[in-house]
């Protein structure tokens, strides 16, 4: 890796030498991914020059998540599966190999690799690859600033009264245990309102018991006296991806600060997915015990390029298909619309494709940015203008927190930091929009309460 990496720096000075590497490079890659089997494996090695070229210096920054998505749902899902077709692999789970990455249509590998290049570019342009999260010179008085944030005594127990009533209502304790898939999936019904309520207030309570942690350096071990909310929260929040979101929370000034390092990417990885297969175990009752089971479950369950590739083989790209889908629940909310109009992509093709599972278990299979992109923009054609201004967006919050110093903005980032993977996982507009803006009014607004505009205020 040490030469590999001086030969990028030696290119980076050399701009011819660069460009042409470049440009070779990247002809190769689309010769081998529009004319071979395995084309996702080319794409996968286009993934990675894009890490070398595109890369950011620190863990927290937009382009992190943008990798960090594409890592998931296409580098392990592809590179897994093409290890089970190498080795001739048997499987284990009873329905096998369900989706064939060697397949992928070539239309389908193309506009992935568009969507990823676009937003890639217009944050890194937009934002800067090496802005920090605390400019130096303010480092020591904004972290002193943290150390005197207050507590949120008051909404930590307003937290707790809510998670023991959502639980509760949504069939009590012993059944969470005893079914806790099926009572995470079903038994939710009506419960929405609550379930918001917790997610807002859990991510601010936190996000500010982390920075003031961060302020008073107190390490991994401040953590703990938060743990028993933060598993109640994840208990009932779906544990596996809930619980990891509000542990990062806590950490995330750690992680603004942190510089990406080969050592800590495999550090980070290796610990993700030990902590994930932990909480599958828990959230399946222990049916993806073993490593086999594991590694069969990482490409059924990072699946969404594979469904978009269905609609992509089956379905010709079309414009503005899908976009009121935001209005239709707002319509269905004041009597406007009727209750069987289709408001979410995802829930309208699971019905499609896969009945089953939403008639018999309110299931839904997640299918990725693409699908919106190729049904209301016309793919390709049309998708780099509402990609860009989604781009912008997140560059344009992001600065104002790392560069301005809004603090206040601060847990509205976070939240939009990592809602990147559910927009990448699903449209841009979700139908939940006006929810989100509800909760986003709510948060700035314990936000100003709480936190000082600029970290050089006194608190």
């Amino acid at each position: 890796w040490g030469k590999a990496m001086n030969i990028i720096d030696t290119l980076k000075h050399d701009t011819i030498g660069v460009n042409l590497f470049a440009f070779f490079l990247f002809i190769a890659l689309q010769l081998f991914m529009l004319t071979q089997e395995w084309g996702s494996i080319a794409l996968v090695l286009y993934f990675f020059f894009m890490l070398l070229f595109l890369g950011p210096t620190h863990f927290i920054h937009p382009n992190s998540f943008i990798f960090g998505y594409y890592f998931l749902w296409l580098v392990c899902p592809a590179v897994v599966d093409w290890f089970f077709y190498l080795s001739d692999w048997t499987f284990i789970l009873p329905w096998g190999r369900l989706w064939e990455w060697d397949t992928l249509d070539p239309y389908t590998l193309v506009q992935i690799q568009f969507t990823m290049t676009t937003l890639l570019m217009v944050v890194r342009f937009t934002c800067g690859k090496k802005v920090g999260f605390i400019a130096k010179a303010n480092f020591n008085n904004t972290r002193s600033d943290f150390a005197r944030l207050p507590r949120t005594t008051l909404i930590n127990i307003v937290i707790w009264v809510l998670v023991i009533y959502f639980i509760q209502a949504s069939g009590g304790l012993g059944t969470w245990i005893s079914d806790y898939s099926r009572t995470y999936l079903t038994g939710r019904a009506g419960l929405g309102l609550v379930n918001v309520t917790i997610i807002a207030l859990g991510a601010f309570s936190i996000l500010l018991a982390g920075l003031r942690n961060f302020g008073r350096r107190g390490g991994i071990w401040g953590v703990m006296p938060l743990l028993p909310l933060i598993m109640a929260m994840g208990f009932v929040g779906g544990f596996k991806s809930r619980l990891l979101i509000l542990l990062i929370f806590f950490f995330l000034p750690y992680l603004f600060v942190l510089r990406i390092s080969i050592w800590r990417i495999l550090k980070y990885t290796i610990g993700f997915f030990g902590l994930l297969y932990v909480l599958t175990l828990v959230r399946s009752q222990g049916f993806y015990s073993g490593a086999a089971r594991f590694l069969e479950l990482i490409p059924s369950y990072f699946n969404v390029f594979p469904l978009h590739d269905l609609i992509v083989v089956r379905e010709a790209p079309n414009v503005l298909t899908t976009a009121h889908f935001p209005f239709v629940r707002i319509g269905q909310t004041l009597g406007l619309v009727g209750e069987s109009a289709e408001y979410d992509v995802s829930i309208m093709l699971t019905k499609e494709y896969f009945p089953d599972q939403w008639y018999l278990m309110s299931a839904t299979q997640q299918w990725p940015l693409e699908t919106e992109l190729y049904l209301n923009y016309y793919g390709v054609v049309g998708q780099v203008i509402p990609l860009s201004i989604y781009g912008l967006w997140i560059s344009i919050l992001f600065k104002a927190v790392v560069l301005k110093q809004n603090w206040r903005l601060y847990p509205i980032l976070a939240l939009e930091l990592f809602r990147i993977i559910s927009t990448m996982r699903g449209v841009l507009i979700p139908w939940t929009f006006p929810i989100l803006v509800i909760q986003y009014l709510a948060i700035y607004g314990l936000s100003v309460l709480y936190l000082p505009r600029y970290g050089s205020d006194k608190a």
